[in-house]
């Protein structure tokens, strides 16, 4: 069976989680209800520090969608290219790209945003943050750092890569795409989340914390548990009295064979001496007689 509220395995039968103090319930609903509800609860008790982890996966994950288009209108032509973030963390896309190619100075293409790279790094750095137990502040300071990174990539874009010469200028248009405002949104929503985060920091799989179970479902799990341990510790008292007697049964029955087998040998030795001393005396007898009888005849003889 799984507990209710946060999904963890537990022994059937189980009546409280070890982990949140969930109560569990006896009656048993259908498989697809339980599991629709247990995910239900699951989600409705993602702590604040959850949903930021959430957040800035999302974020990292909008690097792959288009974070810029760059359109010329110029030459008798239309030529269009969009870049997501990865593209504009590497060279890939952009170093033999025929359109980036039109402005003055061609070798800008062959380098890296380093705003891009700055944006991922917050990301990565405030979930690393976040994972690790740290203050939710400091998460949602970085968390802030990589929304201005954001925007200085969209406000710096043309002059970066050289498209602000006034002679490309009137047709060359660049234009922020859906991945890099996602993006930004997201840093910005972590952000608010974390600073206003108050909660001791968890720990535990990342992305699925949740909020710390209420104080009667704790307490409720805390009973069910000294119960547990007072009944093992009755039970091992038990059968260590139980123990105790049979040892006492089998000294005491040691004792008495021990007695009986003293007592047989003292009787066999008293039987032997009563029985050598009734030689001795027989025989002293029939020293005496054949003694006496000697002593007759001798005066018979005389």
């Amino acid at each position: 069976m799984f507990c209710k509220q946060c999904g963890k395995e537990l022994p059937d039968g189980s009546v409280f989680c070890p982990d949140c103090g969930a109560q569990q319930t006896a009656d048993a609903a259908p498989a697809a209800a339980a599991a629709g509800g247990g995910a239900a609860k699951a989600i409705a008790g993602l702590s604040k520090r959850s949903w930021a982890k959430l957040g800035l996966v999302l974020t990292l994950l909008c690097f792959f969608l288009p974070f810029v288009t760059v359109s010329c209108t110029g030459s008798g032509k239309q030529l269009s290219e969009t870049y997501n973030g990865f593209e504009l963390m590497t060279t890939i896309g952009s170093g033999n790209d025929e359109l980036l190619q039109q402005r003055t100075d061609s070798d800008s293409s062959a380098k890296p945003n380093i705003f891009a790279l700055g944006a991922f790094g917050c990301a990565v750095g405030a979930l690393v943050v976040l994972y690790r137990g740290k203050k939710s502040k400091t998460a949602g300071i970085v968390s802030a750092c990589g929304a201005g990174c954001l925007f200085l990539l969209s406000a710096t874009f043309r002059p970066y890569y050289g498209l602000n010469d006034k002679d490309i200028k009137s047709y060359i248009t660049v234009s922020s795409r859906f991945g890099l405002v996602f993006a930004m949104l997201l840093f910005l929503t972590v952000m608010v989340i974390c600073l206003i985060d108050k909660g001791i920091p968890e720990t535990g799989f990342p992305f699925i914390n949740v909020k710390s179970a209420d104080p009667a479902a704790t307490a409720a799990a805390a009973v069910q548990s000294v119960k547990s341990t007072a009944s093992d510790a009755v039970d091992a008292a038990k059968d260590a009295a139980s123990d105790a007697v049979d040892a006492v049964k089998d000294t005491a029955s040691d004792a008495v064979d021990a007695a009986k087998d003293a007592a047989s040998d003292a009787v066999d030795a008293v039987k032997d001496t009563a029985s050598d001393a009734v030689d001795a005396v027989k025989d002293t007898a029939s020293d005496a007689v054949d003694a006496a009888k000697d002593a007759a005849s001798d005066l018979t003889n005389n």
